[in-house]
Formats: structure tokens, C-alpha cells, sequence
């Protein structure tokens, strides 16, 4: 949607949101500081514009439906050369 992204930096969250990149991350355990990354991206429209622009950017490289096609070519394409050895 082109919105950074802000949540707690636990389980698989990270690995779709980059710290400071395409959003912002606050450990589990303090609200205070995810109420502080909303606060810093509410004073900052400037740098939350480019964490939604990257983080768009970044869904659509790793996560789109051509990169889960281009993943299974590549997985297929190692599978059939090491059935041909």
C-alpha cells in the first residue's frame, strides 16, 4: 500500500519489515516504544514516505507473484539438473 510499516520485532516480522528501511520495529515487551516509532513516522512524513516507497518496493521484489514464480523456476530447475546426474 506504500505505508511503512511499524511492529514488534518478534517471530517473522522482520524478515518482511527492514528496521528502519521499509518501517520501523520495537522489541515485544515495550509498548511504549511502538507507540514511539508511530509517533516518529506522524512528526517525520518525509522519512515514513520513503520507508512505504521501500517497503512497497521490497513486497513487490520478494513477495509478488512473479518473484514466488521465478523461487519455484529456480527450485524446479535445481531438482531436474540433480536428477540428471
Amino acid at each position: 500500500a506504500g505505508v511503512p510499516a511499524v511492529g514488534l520485532n518478534l517471530a517473522g516480522v522482520p524478515e518482511v519489515v527492514a528496521d528502519g528501511e521499509t518501517g520501523l520495529l520495537a522489541p515485544s515487551e515495550d509498548a511504549g516504544l511502538l507507540a514511539g516509532c508511530i509517533d516518529r513516522l506522524l512528526a517525520d512524513p518525509a522519512f515514513a514516505r520513503r520507508l512505504g516507497t521501500a517497503g512497497a518496493q521490497r513486497v513487490m521484489n520478494r513477495h509478488s507473484l512473479a518473484a514466488a514464480s521465478r523461487e519455484i523456476e529456480d527450485i524446479l530447475k535445481r531438482f531436474v539438473w540433480s536428477c540428471d546426474e
